[in-house]
């Protein structure tokens, strides 16, 4: 599969094949492999110039963190008796953890954080995180004043700005998710760079026996 979708070849044959019933041991076969099947049918798509499946990973893990977030604060507003600010921190800065983990081991497994990098490593995250929620912020201010100016939220019908509202949210969340990867994907997880080491040269002269 991977060769059709690299060279293209123009002329293209298949042999069927009909596998028999097994005979012997157990199949391989697991949700992590179908897992990989699906982010390999992704990478060779076309699709995936757009957006890598490290991003689409990145956004999944963020999507996961707001339902953490939400358990998080239900759970502090029984168990303790904060009701101000205090509590939504909390609970954002819980939910902010696990996103850091989650996408440690799994959005940049290839780049994980070990022993006391880790500490320094969810440092930078949060601060990337904090960049993240004021670009988002920014950005739904701007459009929103934007349309104000254009008097569009306000001389439309209540249904209509509330939904408007929304979608400036909804674009501002979206570039804020994007400034967050593409930071910590150079700033928290930055590329490794392998160096290529040289053989030594034999000094002249020297004979091979």
């Amino acid at each position: 599969m991977e060769v059709l979708a690299k060279l293209q070849p123009s002329v293209v044959t298949e042999i069927p094949y009909t596998f028999g019933s097994r005979k012997f041991g157990e199949s391989k076969v697991s949700g992590k492999i179908v897992v990989q099947y699906l982010t390999q049918l992704w990478r060779l798509s076309k699709a995936s110039c757009l957006m890598s499946d490290r991003f689409l990973k990145f956004a999944a893990v963020g999507s996961t963190g707001v339902i953490v977030n939400l358990v998080a604060m239900t759970l502090l507003l029984h168990l303790t008796h904060w009701r101000d600010w205090q509590v939504s921190a909390a609970a954002s800065l819980f939910a902010n953890l696990h996103n850091y983990v989650l996408n440690n081991i799994w959005s940049f497994a290839d780049r994980t954080h070990r022993g006391l990098r880790i500490l320094r490593g969810y440092l930078s995250y949060l601060g990337m995180s904090a960049v993240g929620l004021g670009v988002t912020t920014a950005t739904y201010a701007g459009l929103t004043w934007s349309l104000t100016q254009l008097s569009i939220l306000q001389n439309g019908k209540q249904g209509f700005a509330s939904l408007t509202q929304l979608l400036c949210q909804f674009i501002a969340v979206a570039l804020g998710v994007y400034f967050n990867y593409e930071l910590n994907k150079v700033i928290t997880w930055p590329e490794i760079v392998r160096s290529n080491v040289r053989s030594p040269k034999q000094p002249s002269g020297s004979a091979l026996h």
